[in-house]
């Protein structure tokens, strides 16, 4: 297993007045083989020398990894049938992190709808409120299923 990179860097940082390409080298063979590369040496050796010291890296710029999962419930409660690619143009993150924090909150798509995984107390009365008037619907249109 090899070094973290924050030792290597400070391995770096010690041996900024040697040449490049051999202290690439160096480091390859006392630590092991691929431990660096001559590009990788070449930025750090850049910052050094321009007085940047801190071997951490910095933060990336880009699309947050994590949304909110309140307000990713809150989207999906109003409107039901909205996609996935149009929350993260929403919310201005990447389609995949929408992906992952639905299975924060377990929602399932069905029927080209977001409905929750487990139906609360309201949502079971409103089921079977809606399949008792069907079965009425039915009987009373002369449908009935009996054979």
């Amino acid at each position: 297993m090899g070094l973290p990179r924050q030792q290597i860097r400070t391995i770096m940082c010690s041996v900024t007045n040697s040449v490049r390409l051999n202290a690439t080298k160096k480091m390859c063979e006392s630590i092991g083989i691929n431990t660096v590369s001559y590009d990788t040496v070449k930025v750090w050796f850049g910052k050094f020398k321009a007085g940047n010291f801190d071997i951490d890296d910095e933060p990336c710029s880009g699309r947050p990894i994590e949304v909110d999962c309140e307000q990713l419930k809150q989207i999906i409660d109003q409107d039901r049938n909205v996609s996935t690619r149009t929350i993260a143009l929403e919310l201005d993150v990447c389609q995949q992190t929408i992906v992952n924090a639905l299975k924060c909150i377990n929602p399932m798509f069905k029927f080209n709808r977001w409905v929750p995984h487990e139906l609360t107390a309201e949502d079971k009365r409103k089921r079977k409120e809606g399949s008792a008037q069907r079965s009425k619907e039915r009987e009373n249109s002369g449908q009935n299923c009996d054979l």
